[in-house]
């Protein structure tokens, strides 16, 4: 006895002396430093900005920034003379590098282009990890406005505009840069990242979106009190056309100022629209309404610029000025709080969360199709709650699962459309879709359980899965959903020129036909070995692509598919398929 508790003794102080010595071992600083070049000339950058942000894991292991618990920050640092930069005396683990000056694109360490999500570097304890950038030049866009009589254009809002996709796949249109001319009609705009934008001017600051995409305000007010405000105009393109399908874009390159982007404004014929807003379960005008006028192209209503619609809450009448000629949809929208909306009598029974998203569900709307070829007066928007639609969902062959429980939703084809809120579904299947304006729409299920897939979708026996559902004033018959659990599966590798794996690239799996259907395109992130795993495929023809460098949804472009639909790898997935070993190409970034 007294032996084991002497060697018990021995173990204690030995554990309790190296404890201590092991665990500071394992501790020991890390560094991370670099070099920031440029990319053209490799030439170094002096006092550029390098930003080190922490990733940590939160409970469930998923990497996140800024970590869920706080941690202190760490101080950015400037490049020296020869374009260094170091981090010392940092905990071990993962981190974000951003490095940026002004004059320069500012990157993400490992972005495989501009302004994408970079990849996070791990420094192991003691270890000193060195990575570089090269940063590519910003450009620079002026030019001069005058109007049609050749008087320079003063004090008007010029805005750049860059085509994008957003992940339903619709065309949008971001903010990249904005600026006013000045009393030469003058303006210049700069820092401006290569790639194609358009170009866009008006008489109205405020007609605009001056918030850039990081939400800062570009352009603020500062107008001398010796101005007269310019006559109300339209929104007008480059290189002089109120038409957004007749503007041309301009390329920028890295580097340099691309001058002599001149916009004439051409003579405008403007209208007035004005009517009344009435609601039609009270006869009353409704206490707030939103009028908008939005153009019937739907590649083109988010480059329509909004109007002021001096809308009347005691008589309902509206009044849009400036209106150019063109085919378009008016509408008037209203939605009740969840403060003030009234429960419907089908959340009898629901949860509080169910019931609440079911009254806040609740909203009147009007909208009619409208030509204006002149003044326009006596429109009368009659709100409504729309119409419902009842439908059911089932699996085919077994019961709905239970959890995640899914919900059957409309969603509008175009940016600007109303789609439908979710709304539960019964213990038998069925449900009833409530407000549901005239339009075009998509069958959605969300959130799809995994390994399940859209089977059917079908209104009195016409398909309106693999086609746009377009819903008027009354609906017939009920929407009938089925799903399968019989989803395909795809297993693979992606490999670079010298068939080896890449890790951690986006590859994207499209279908061949009905791409107007988003749920049937799938992105996965290959793992370290460069493996990706896609479930939930229905069956049908694809594609699988894995780009190196291409912007967020750019594949949503018919255009950019063109350039690289023979690149993809074909493959054909039948009811319930687990196609494994698929090799992969990786598309390489153009440089």
């Amino acid at each position: 006895m007294r032996f084991v508790a002497t060697t018990a003794l021995v173990f204690l102080f030995f554990q309790a002396g190296q404890g201590p010595a092991q665990q500071q071992s394992q501790n020991l600083p890390a560094i991370i430093e670099g070099l920031v070049l440029q990319a053209a000339s490799g030439e170094p950058i002096a006092k550029a900005q390098v930003t080190l942000t922490r990733v940590v894991s939160n409970p469930t292991g998923i990497l996140t920034t800024p970590p869920p618990a706080p941690i202190p920050q760490i101080p950015p640092t400037l490049t020296d003379a020869a374009g260094k930069f170091s981090f010392a005396n940092l905990e071990p683990g993962s981190y974000r590098v951003i490095a940026g000056k002004n004059g320069f694109v500012r990157m993400n360490y490992g972005e495989r282009f501009s302004g994408g999500p970079g990849t996070i570097v791990n420094v192991p304890s003691g270890q000193t990890l060195n990575v570089s950038f090269r940063l590519i030049q910003t450009a620079a866009v002026s030019g001069r406005v005058r109007d049609s009589s050749g008087e320079l254009g003063a004090g008007l809002a010029v805005q750049l505009l860059k085509p994008s996709y957003n992940p339903a796949g619709q065309r949008t249109f971001q903010t990249v840069a904005s600026g006013r001319t000045d009393d030469r009609g003058e303006y210049r705009l700069f820092w401006i990242s290569p790639g194609r934008y358009y170009l866009a001017v008006t008489t109205n600051r405020s007609s605009l979106s001056l918030i850039s995409i990081e939400g800062t305000l570009l352009l603020g007010g500062g107008a001398s009190p010796n101005e007269i405000a310019t006559p109300g105009q339209a929104t007008v393109y480059y290189p002089g056309t109120v038409d957004p399908l007749r503007a041309a874009t301009i390329e920028v390159g890295a580097g340099g100022e691309q001058a002599g982007v001149d916009l004439l404004l051409p003579q405008q014929t403007l209208y007035r629209v004005q009517g009344r807003v009435v609601d039609s379960s009270t006869g009353q005008p409704p206490r707030s309404a939103g009028i908008n006028l939005m153009s019937r192209d739907t590649s083109l209503t988010t480059l329509t610029t909004s109007l002021n619609t001096n809308y009347n809450p005691t008589t309902g009448t509206f009044d849009l000025r400036d209106v150019v000629p063109g085919a378009y949809w008016l509408r008037a929208q209203a939605a009740e709080s969840t403060a003030t909306a009234l429960i419907p009598a089908n959340a009898v029974g629901r949860t509080v969360s169910e019931a609440l998203t079911m009254a806040s569900g609740v909203r009147t709307a009007a909208q009619m199709s409208l030509d204006v070829t002149g003044n326009v007066d006596g429109l009368v928007l009659s709100m409504t709650s729309g119409v419902s639609v009842p439908g059911s969902l089932r699996v085919e062959g077994q019961p709905l699962p239970a959890s995640p429980a899914p919900r059957v939703a409309l969603r509008s084809t175009s940016t600007s459309g109303l789609s439908s809120p979710l709304q539960p579904i019964n213990a038998d299947g069925t449900f009833t879709l409530l407000n549901v304006f005239p339009g075009e729409y998509r069958v959605m299920v969300t959130p799809m359980p995994q390994d399940y897939y859209i089977k059917e979708a079908r209104n009195e026996q016409v398909d309106v899965l693999n086609q746009p559902w377009v819903i008027g004033n009354a609906i017939r018959g009920n929407l009938e959903v089925v799903l399968s659990s019989a989803a395909g599966q795809i297993e693979g590798t992606v490999l670079d020129a010298r068939s080896q794996p890449v890790a951690s690239l986006q590859t994207i799996l499209i279908p061949d036909q009905d791409r107007g259907r988003i749920e049937l395109v799938k992105t996965v992130v290959t793992d370290q070995n460069g493996h990706f795993n896609f479930r939930g495929v229905s069956p049908g023809n694809y594609k699988i692509f894995a780009w190196e460098g291409l912007e967020a949804n750019a594949f949503y472009d018919p255009e950019v598919m063109r350039q690289y639909e023979q690149q993809g790898k074909a493959v054909r997935v039948t009811e319930g398929a687990k196609i494994a070993s698929e090799e992969v190409r990786v598309i390489p970034a153009k440089q």
